[in-house]
């Protein structure tokens, strides 16, 4: 008999996000009890929070890209104070990803996710304990 994995049970829920331009914020978590072989583990909660807002920069030819730092703060820490109230524990990684559409400059991406998005999410998460950082940025 094959062996079936057994299908993963997310919840879901939305919530208000600081407001971009109709901005919508959705989250998921999910309770992990057995590993590899259906073999009982230390439980593990995963979460992940994202949001959809409307680019302020979109359409326009600008080198200031100051209110795409400011969205990726207010995203970063709106994002961050919901998940940890998810988790059953301190968080030990984390990731962000930024996903645009493909009429997008490539120089928005990393406007939001890198210049002022950290440090938020440290301070509500307690310092630079978080033991690994994933950026990744895509079109």
């Amino acid at each position: 008999m094959p062996f079936k994995k057994p299908k993963a049970k997310l919840a879901q829920r939305e919530m208000n996000v600081p407001d971009y331009g109709n901005s919508k914020g959705r989250f998921y978590h999910k309770n992990i009890t057995k590993g590899e072989m259906r073999r009982l583990c230390t439980p593990i909660t995963r979460a992940a929070g994202m949001a959809i807002f409307r680019n302020p920069c979109a359409g326009k030819d600008q080198d200031n890209l100051s209110q795409l730092f400011d969205v990726g703060a207010g995203l970063g820490r709106a994002l961050t104070e919901e998940l940890l109230h998810m988790l059953s524990a301190p968080p030990n990684c984390y990731a962000k990803q930024h996903s645009s559409d493909r009429w997008a400059e490539m120089k928005h991406d990393p406007a939001v996710l890198d210049p002022e998005i950290c440090k938020p999410v440290r301070e509500v998460i307690g310092g630079g304990k978080v033991t690994d950082i994933l950026t990744n940025a895509s079109v």
